[in-house]
């Protein structure tokens, strides 16, 4: 995942006029226009708590490392009986997690850590793969609290390698990394400079461990790859920076409006090469830098399609409300298949507005990043600078428009004009992403 910190603030200008047609989309898909103050964290809810805990990805929670900065980690926050959410605790962290962004559960309960940025300073720095344990009972082997194991050994790392960012797992359980530098083409050799990634495919092996890696995508088209998600026959991709067509802003400039590919198995093995096909243009974002899905919600498109959100990292382009954040809805729908249709799945998107600084109110999203669904239906989301409880500095420096502490923040599409804090306190420094973590029936993991 592109770190909030770094997304480049000149391309805000562009979309001014772009955003007038995405809000009149918005409008006309039922957008609640009120702005709504979010709860304080952890006020009494009479509702029962969800039986899950949420498992967040910050770059900066861990202590302080010998060298300056800190160490990233991974923080757990507990649901109180009361309704809301315990404060978030530190979980698990090691010294040698630089830069951790994004966090994927395998099916024996494990967790699968990436970090963008592991061995910096060496020769070698590539990036890698940590696996994390989850025990759910305690030492009589009863259920308790979970308790993460981390290590500090990759899991996984790859020579190709440059800055990993994004996980997904698809159903027949291969693994697929995408990294924004990587240059397995060799690109960069006619073109010094060029910004190219690439998408790796893992093989896992049945002892659990990767026993093959190999790039699944990679090519000019590819300029920033990012976020992932596995859905079905869908291996969706967000490249934020990608501009097949050379769309200029109306000022003339360049523009980059990101695009969602779908990347096309064509047969043969799992590992094979895949094709990246232009699902989506994102004209009017300026930095989509995930995806969050939801069972289908009974829209035009197949069932086989998910209910498709989109977050937008530095939506806001009028000058009080710079790098403010939002979200959008892609809706897909069937169309009639053609013989090229038919192996990019037949399908047609559109892009909607579905809440930003005028149905939320100024800078209710400031750097939002990677995000789940909540049981009850909720989208899940980690702000790495939002400070809604006005705490100050984090002291990391990291943000464009503010580099404060961050917090977790939950959206209903069902009441768009609402958004609700569930943790801010100053244990969150730059958290990035987010993930619900479920016990179990066994109680163990």
């Amino acid at each position: 995942m592109q770190p909030p910190a770094r997304k480049p603030a000149e391309r805000l200008a562009q979309r001014v006029a772009l955003l007038a047609a995405l809000a009149a989309a918005a409008c006309g898909d039922g957008g609640d226009a009120a702005s709504v103050d979010p709860p304080e964290s952890g006020a009494e809810d009479p509702a029962p708590p969800l039986p899950v805990h949420l498992l967040i990805v910050d770059h900066d929670a861990g202590p302080e490392l010998p060298g300056g900065g800190r160490a990233g980690a991974l923080l757990l926050a507990a649901p109180r009986a009361g309704g809301g959410w315990s404060e978030p605790r530190l979980a698990a962290f090691d010294p040698g997690w630089i830069d951790p962004t994004d966090a994927l559960e395998l099916p024996d309960g494990s967790w699968l850590v990436l970090d963008s940025s592991w061995g910096i300073g060496d020769a070698d720095a590539r990036g890698a793969i940590f696996r994390v344990l989850v025990d759910w009972t305690d030492a009589t082997g009863a259920p308790a609290e979970p308790v993460l194991h981390g290590s500090s050994s990759p899991w996984w790392s790859d020579l190709r390698a440059r800055q990993p960012v994004a996980l997904a797992r698809d159903p027949d359980g291969t693994l697929f990394v995408s990294d924004r530098e990587a240059d397995p083409l060799d690109l960069r050799a006619a073109e010094p400079g060029r910004r190219t990634g690439c998408v790796f495919g893992i093989e896992v092996g049945a002892d659990g461990q990767p026993v093959r890696t190999e790039v699944v995508a990679a090519g000019p088209e590819l300029v920033t790859p990012g976020a992932l998600l596995a859905w079905g026959p869908l291996l969706l991709l967000m490249d934020a920076d990608a501009n097949p067509r050379g769309l200029s802003a109306p000022d003339g400039r360049p523009a980059t409006p990101g695009v969602l590919f779908d990347l096309l198995h064509l047969g043969g093995e799992r590992l094979a090469q895949r094709r990246p096909h232009v699902l989506l243009e994102c004209a009017g974002t300026t930095s989509p830098i995930a995806l969050i899905a939801r069972d289908h919600g009974g829209r035009l498109a197949p069932a086989w399609v998910p209910e498709l959100y989109l977050v937008d990292a530095n939506f806001g382009t009028a000058p009080e409300l710079l790098g403010d954040g939002a979200l959008l809805r892609v809706d897909f729908e069937q169309t009639a298949l053609q013989a090229e249709d038919r192996v990019a799945h037949g399908l047609r998107s559109v892009l909607r507005l579905v809440a930003d600084t005028r149905t939320l109110g100024a800078h209710a999203l400031v750097d939002p990043a990677y995000g789940d669904v909540l049981p009850d239906g909720r989208l899940v989301l980690a702000d790495a600078n939002a400070d809604p409880r006005h705490l100050g500095p984090d002291g990391t420096g990291k943000g464009v428009y503010g580099a404060a502490h961050g917090a977790i923040v939950a959206w209903d599409p069902e009441r768009p004009g609402a958004l609700e804090v569930l943790l801010a306190d100053a244990t969150l420094v730059t958290p990035v992403a987010v993930r619900v973590l479920r016990r179990t029936p066994s109680g163990t993991r």
